[in-house]
């Protein structure tokens, strides 16, 4: 059944652990999760996204077999710097705010500066006050 593998042409089958996953029945082995995803249960049948404001890159590198200790606990999605402070959709990867935008409070996007305000996008991720006789 998914969530878990044949084990040696045993009759039963042995519970994916943490990190990994199996989405089939009778499955040979069990998938390390990849790069963004974490698994942190037994018998998983499918992995979860990092959640928004960190990134998990073990297993970009395909010379590099992804390891399963490094997906099977929530401190495997690593914080966000404050130089970038964005992660990216697929939580491979965080990304800075471009100059004229800031971080909004949930740290999941970049939104526009109104009128008046700007943004360097260098390290401050927050709109600003424009200088007087300045827009």
């Amino acid at each position: 059944e998914p969530g878990t593998k044949i084990t040696n042409g045993d009759p039963w089958c042995e519970p994916c652990g943490p990190g990994t996953y199996s989405n089939t029945s009778n499955a040979a082995f069990c998938t390390v999760c990849g790069a963004g995803f974490i698994s942190t249960s037994h018998a998983s049948t499918k992995c979860m996204l990092c959640p928004s404001g960190t990134f998990n890159d073990d297993g970009l590198d395909p010379s590099i077999e992804p390891r399963k200790t490094e997906h099977d606990a929530m401190e495997d999605c690593q914080a966000c710097s404050e130089y970038k402070p964005i992660s990216t959709d697929d939580r491979q990867a965080c990304t800075a705010c471009e100059p004229g935008f800031e971080k909004k409070e949930n740290g999941t996007r970049c939104t526009g500066c109104p009128p008046g305000r700007h943004a360097d996008g260098v390290k401050v991720h927050q709109c600003k006050e424009c200088s007087e006789g300045k827009f």
